[in-house]
C-alpha cells in the first residue's frame, strides 16, 4: 500500500489568494461587488479550515467554493464550445432516414398513413408528446381535398 503525504498544515488560504488574483487578473474591469464578496468568502472559508483541518463542512464547503471560482479563472474556447454543440446535436438527432423508413414500416405493418406518421413522429423526435399528435391536414388531390 502506498504510503501517504502528510498534507501541507495552513497553506490553504494562500492557495485561495492565488486563485482570487489568477480571477481578477482574467475578469479584469468585469469583477463586481458579488466577485468580491464571493471572494471574501472563499478567503474566509480557506481560513477556517487552516484553523482546523479536521472539519469536514467547511473543507467540503471550501472544495466546492474552489471549484466554482476556478471555472471563473478560464476563458472558454467559443470554437470548442461550438464543436461541442455540434457533438450533442450529432448525437441527440435521429439518423438521416430514419422517420421515412419508422413511417414506411408502419405501412407496412397496417397502419394508416396518420397512425404511422405519429409512429415515425415518436420514434424520432426526441421532444414527442403522445397527448399532443401532430396538426392533421387535409390532403389535396388536383386541387380537391380528400379525407383520410
Amino acid at each position: 500500500m502506498p504510503k501517504l503525504l502528510k498534507p501541507v498544515v495552513g497553506t490553504h488560504v494562500a492557495d485561495a489568494q492565488a486563485l482570487v488574483d489568477a480571477v481578477r487578473i482574467v475578469a479584469g474591469d468585469e469583477l463586481d461587488a458579488q466577485d468580491a464578496a464571493e471572494a471574501g468568502a472563499l478567503l474566509a472559508l480557506a481560513a477556517v479550515v487552516d484553523a482546523n483541518p479536521q472539519n469536514v463542512g467547511a473543507l467540503r464547503e471550501l472544495r466546492l467554493s474552489l471549484a466554482t471560482f476556478r471555472q471563473a479563472a478560464v476563458r472558454a474556447n467559443p470554437r470548442e464550445q461550438t464543436a461541442l454543440a455540434q457533438l450533442v446535436a450529432n448525437i441527440s438527432a435521429a439518423p438521416p432516414g430514419a422517420w421515412q423508413h419508422a413511417y414506411d414500416v408502419g405501412l407496412e405493418a397496417g397502419m394508416d398513413e396518420w397512425t404511422a406518421h405519429n409512429l415515425a413522429d415518436a420514434a424520432t423526435s426526441p421532444a414527442y408528446d403522445p397527448e399532443k399528435p401532430p396538426i392533421r391536414y387535409k390532403r389535396m388531390v388536383a386541387g380537391v381535398e380528400m379525407d383520410d
